[in-house]
């Protein structure tokens, strides 16, 4: 059951949209919501660059400059994220880090049931850089589950429809007993699929997958196998009809990577459909 929720936040539109579904998620689970803002310290650094010899006052001038630009900006954006939980009637809290985005929400999201999050997230309040925080960078140390979320916000208030691509890897496994264990199993219509070349395989996955499932009173659990790879089965024919896919997240393996790492990274590339990784 999620009952803690790490928002981290900055001024895109894919931030609004994790708002937004944290509240949704925190009133179906009664879960505290804190929202997080990081004070990139090197990006301001970065941002002033190199500083030619004789203009050091000038470029300490800058940077307090900045800094102090940059603390505005996480005022308002915590207060922005306070008055939308208070409106909504959502527990909450308010936090602040210094130093580098992704190390600073990996820290923190080990106190939390989940990280909710924009698939495409900048974090330049604070700084003037444009870089775009990979959510893949987040995805190699974090031992919490995220939600990946697009700019567009549009989940459906029932039944929802899930996707779960399952290899049988320790990757994918994460993140089928992490939906299991985080969700209401009233809510949801399921399809698990899997890519092997033989039947007998991929029967046996999807088996153990389904007496999963069940056991923690799921039903409507339709199972798909395919020869086929996987990304292409999943945009062909699964994109249109699925509102939240449930994947493992990226392994350093190039083998474990191959099939549910790769469609991974597609769909965060893609930024139009809700992620649930392990």
């Amino acid at each position: 059951m999620i009952k803690r929720i790490l928002v981290p936040l900055d001024f895109s539109k894919h931030s609004n949209s994790a708002i937004s579904f944290a509240v949704k998620l925190a009133k179906q689970t009664d879960a505290i919501l804190t929202g997080l803002v990081v004070l990139d310290i090197q990006g301001i650094e970065r941002a002033i660059g190199s500083v030619p010899l004789g203009a050091l006052h000038y470029a300490h001038i800058l940077e307090e400059t900045k800094m102090n630009e940059a603390k505005e900006s996480i005022k308002k954006l915590l207060y922005k994220f306070n008055e939308r939980c208070s409106r909504e009637g959502i527990k909450h809290f308010e936090a602040e880090e210094q130093g580098s985005p992704s190390f600073s929400i990996m820290k923190e999201s080990i106190y939390y049931d989940a990280v909710i999050v924009g698939l495409k997230t900048y974090f330049n309040c604070c700084s003037d850089s444009n870089n775009e925080l990979a959510l893949t960078d987040l995805l190699e140390e974090s031992v919490t589950p995220i939600f990946g979320v697009p700019a567009n916000l549009n989940f459906p208030q029932t039944k929802i429809k899930i996707l779960i691509a399952f290899d049988g890897s320790q990757n994918s496994a994460k993140a089928l007993q992490r939906f299991a264990q985080l969700a209401n199993p009233n809510s949801y219509n399921i399809t698990i699929i899997t890519s092997d070349p033989n039947k007998e395989a991929a029967d046996f996955k999807l088996n153990n997958a389904e007496a999963y499932l069940t056991a923690h009173s799921f039903n409507n659990i339709r199972k798909v196998w395919t020869k086929e790879n996987i990304k292409e089965i999943v945009k062909n024919d699964f994109i249109e009809n699925t509102d939240l896919f449930v994947l493992g997240a990226h392994s350093k393996s190039a083998v474990i990577d191959f099939m549910v790492g790769s469609l991974t990274k597609f769909l965060i590339k893609l930024d139009r459909k809700h992620l649930l990784i392990g």
